[in-house]
């Protein structure tokens, strides 16, 4: 083929054909990536919320260890009536 001549038909076609077949590729490639960034994410949210509810429970939890039990009333509170 010379420089100034066209592709033939089928030549053409096979052109066509390998372009359609890397396009695919690289949508398949795409799609896997994109899927698993999704997975990913998704595990990281998931931690992250996990993560804080397991610290709000620990800093109330301590903070419920500082407070003192219902029954132990300061002396200065027992006579509330005047």
């Amino acid at each position: 083929m010379t420089s100034n001549e066209k592709p033939s038909r089928s030549e053409q076609r096979e052109a066509a054909r390998d372009k359609a077949r890397e396009l695919r590729q690289q949508n398949v490639k795409k799609e896997k990536r994109n899927r698993l960034l999704l997975q990913v994410s998704v595990v990281f949210v998931a931690l992250g919320i996990i993560g804080g509810v397991a610290a709000v429970v620990l800093v109330d939890a301590s903070n419920r260890a500082d407070a003192p039990i219902v029954g132990d009333i300061p002396e200065n509170l027992t006579d509330l009536v005047g």
